[in-house]
């Protein structure tokens, strides 16, 4: 398989002991002794939220972070896609808790005219959906749109009226044009059950209602062994898709967020899992994200 549209975007090797961690320790012992009751408790969720977070996914500590490029449409700034953002989101979230934030070596910069590699065989974390991340299909067990994936809940990708054949044809979506209401549905029975909402727009010229800006969005966070063949057991694979970009922001959202790793860790432990999240956006921000 090509993954021709994929860019690193970061990689991370563990280093023995960890000089955050170190450091974060020194901040929760000097806390409990010196500062008020406030800052203590801060301080003592961060740190269970860290906790949470290192049980859940500390296989991230030897990982390759990749993210799939869709074409900015024209005049768009791709730095300000909600993929990006949702990259950035991920990878400050692991930074804090791992080996600080990795450095980039000056050959794994994309250029114009270079496409990084990813190593496959490693633990591989893979940011936005299945249209322009052919790593997320992998991870997903789908190769084309229509296919049934293996894992209970999964992305409608033929909604009606808008079937396409190939992935191409739906990245080939304009802002000028009415977009298809990607939704999250029950993989076995095709039902939807997480469908996203939107601050309708009139438009006149035409007298129907076009979509408009996104008010609800939902995001999957899969944690599942590595589904590359050819990858050592015991790899693992992370996945954060969105049904529009702020769905995927809001799953990296949720890796920050201890009480869905709360309820996530209670539900599972350290076993392989799906989750759905919920966001509310306004003014182009999520308010809000919760665990459904």
């Amino acid at each position: 398989m090509e993954f021709e549209n994929l860019a690193l975007f970061a990689r991370t090797r563990d280093i023995y002991p960890s000089s955050l961690e170190i450091f974060a320790g020194v901040i929760v012992a000097k806390g409990i002794d010196l500062l008020v009751d406030t800052i203590r408790r801060a301080i003592r969720e961060r740190h269970e939220r860290d906790a949470l977070l290192s049980n859940l996914f500390g296989f991230s500590r030897n990982a390759d972070f990749v993210i799939g490029m869709r074409q900015p449409w024209e005049k768009e700034n791709p730095w300000a896609s909600p993929d990006v953002r949702a990259a950035d989101e991920t990878i400050r979230t692991f930074s804090r808790v791992f080996t600080g934030k990795p450095k980039v070596d000056k050959k794994d910069v994309v250029t114009e005219d270079v496409v990084t590699e990813f190593d496959p065989f490693m633990n591989v974390l893979s940011v936005c959906g299945p249209i322009p991340n052919p790593v997320t299909r992998v991870i997903m067990g789908i190769e084309k749109p229509w296919d049934q994936s293996p894992l209970p809940y999964s992305f409608n990708l033929q909604p009606m009226g808008y079937e396409k054949e190939d992935w191409n044809e739906l990245q080939g979506i304009s802002p000028a044009h009415p977009q298809p209401n990607w939704t999250i549905m029950n993989s076995a029975t095709k039902a939807e059950i997480y469908i996203p909402e939107y601050y309708m727009d009139m438009i006149r010229d035409y007298g129907y209602g076009l979509i408009g800006t996104i008010r609800k969005d939902y995001g999957l966070i899969i944690k599942i062994k590595s589904q590359f063949k050819q990858a050592p057991i015991g790899r693992k694979n992370l996945l954060l898709a969105g049904c529009h970009g702020f769905g995927t922001i809001a799953a990296a959202q949720a890796l920050r967020n201890r009480d869905i790793l709360s309820a996530i860790w209670a539900e599972v432990k350290d076993r392989d899992f799906q989750a759905v999240v919920m966001c509310n956006v306004s003014d182009d921000e999520i308010d809000s994200v919760e665990l459904v």
